[in-house]
């Protein structure tokens, strides 16, 4: 994959950067940005990078990544999307920030190179690891930026349209070497959990099992894709040997509007994280 730079004819003349936000992301899967105003997406920016990158060589890249001079300018708003596998989504009622570490290890080491952050998404609070080198670039370079964990946008967006929706719904989102998942029942999150895999046997494996422990059935339950996946990949076909409905994440209205003839529809699945915070 190929390096994708859209942006609009006299961009690079814009001197009033205060009305514009700017989100970007950082993730194994490559290094994104994207540049709005309150009516139209400015600018979209993609770098892929190698499948069997180092984490080590991951976390310099990103930090060279954050350091783009066109981030320098005075935007009215940043935010930050970062990959982490060791995630960990608390009820509002159970979380406690004296005891955060303790109930986070219950469920994932911590490195000594992390730390922990987290966001507040509607009851519940996402907890996450943070490199914390990135962290120390984000502070001293881009000090007006709130680092979020990149399924905040994909849970905050799914909790809204699942809203009266009384069929099972399942989210998935394909990270390079691991994938998120987003049960829904009855409008309510009901299971969520983030996956290892190597291959498209280790993936099919997981999403049946969680078919069946959670009792799902097959022809009854919508099966949303979105991240590192296309019609014509074995990550698509092979859910579709089992699930009846199956579909990638369309374009919603927001993006449409937005978009205008500047950016295809075709890359809105594939980033709508980051579609979806400005």
């Amino acid at each position: 994959m190929s390096i994708i730079s859209i942006q609009e004819r006299n961009f690079n003349t814009n001197k009033n950067f205060n009305s514009l936000e700017l989100s970007i992301q950082l993730s194994l899967n490559g290094f994104s940005y994207l540049i709005s105003d309150s009516e139209r997406y400015r600018a979209f920016h993609f770098e892929p990078l190698p499948i069997d990158i180092f984490y080590d060589d991951f976390v310099s890249k990103a930090a060279e990544f954050l350091e783009k001079e066109i981030f320098q300018n005075s935007f009215r708003k940043i935010s930050i999307l970062f990959s982490s596998f060791q995630s960990i989504l608390l009820p509002e009622v159970a979380f406690n920030v004296n005891n955060l570490r303790k109930m986070f290890e219950v469920s994932h080491d911590i490195n000594d190179d992390d730390m922990l952050s987290y966001n507040k998404i509607a009851d519940f609070y996402l907890v996450f690891t943070l490199n914390s080198y990135i962290s120390s670039v984000v502070a001293n370079s881009l000090n007006k930026a709130i680092v979020y964990h990149h399924s905040f946008p994909v849970i905050t967006k799914a909790l809204v349209e699942v809203k009266n929706i009384v069929d099972s719904v399942v989210w998935i989102n394909i990270q390079t070497a691991f994938f998120d998942i987003l049960v829904f029942k009855n409008s309510k999150l009901v299971f969520s959990n983030s996956f290892r895999y190597k291959n498209v046997s280790d993936y099919i494996f997981f999403v049946m099992n969680i078919f069946e422990q959670l009792k799902l059935h097959p022809l009854r339950t919508k099966v949303l894709l979105m991240g590192k996946v296309q019609h014509d990949s074995a990550y698509f076909h092979s859910v579709c040997t089992f699930i009846k409905d199956v579909q990638l994440l369309k374009p919603d209205e927001l993006f449409n509007q937005k978009s205008g003839n500047l950016i295809d529809g075709f890359y809105y699945h594939q980033h709508v994280g980051l579609f979806s915070m400005i």
